[in-house]
């Protein structure tokens, strides 16, 4: 997958969404006629279906689709943290506004000042992986480097089954770590071969 695309949608969901979240409520608290009642249970619904998705290792083969879900995610969160300035009650409403706010600014920090750091952290999912072996017409084993010059590096080697009535979706089903520059730490040596034994073994054990 091209980085570029990947950290524009990543930085540019941490830079506006916010603002523009916060102008919709704001715009939205001005016309007692209009309510955020339906698109606050589309956001809550897709907050809670993305993170489902991401809890059972579900994602899509093409990397654009998923980058493009986690853009939408964060911007339904923060249409969800923007409209806690509608609550009336003053200390639930300042309550609510500092924890819902605080992963914002947070992410803010990330895409201004520390932007090398976010630079990182997205290439390390958006790089293609360095091997992808069909295992069989259902199982994929894909190899991911990860790290960098200033930390530990090494690759992991993730198992991956797709479902036949709609291959480009996809559930990590195993995955195992290598880590090369210190090698005790993680499976020394991993591949795709002993990942796949290491699966079954550990199926058969179950």
């Amino acid at each position: 997958m091209n980085m570029q695309f990947a950290l524009v949608i990543i930085w540019s969901s941490l830079v506006f969404c916010p603002a523009l979240c916060f102008w919709v409520v704001r715009l939205v608290g001005k016309n007692p006629d209009k309510s955020l009642r339906r698109p606050l249970i589309i956001s809550v619904g897709s907050l809670v279906l993305l993170s489902f998705a991401i809890a059972i290792g579900v994602s899509s083969t093409i990397s654009y689709i998923n980058f493009s879900a986690l853009g939408l995610g964060y911007f339904a969160y923060c249409l969800i943290a923007a409209s806690t300035q509608l609550i009336k009650n003053k200390f639930v409403r300042a309550a609510a506004f500092f924890v819902t706010n605080t992963p914002i600014v947070i992410g803010y920090v990330m895409a201004t000042v520390d932007s090398l750091g976010l630079s990182f952290i997205v290439g390390d999912y958006a790089e293609s992986p360095i091997k992808v072996q069909r295992i069989s017409t259902s199982l994929t084993c894909e190899v991911h480097h990860w790290g960098m010059a200033a930390s530990d590096s090494g690759y992991t080697v993730t198992l991956f089954e797709s479902w036949h009535l709609l291959p480009i979706i996809q559930r990590r089903i195993y995955s195992v770590a290598t880590n090369e520059t210190h090698p005790t730490s993680g499976t020394p040596h991993a591949s795709c071969e002993n990942a796949f034994i290491q699966m079954q073994r550990d199926v058969t054990n179950q």
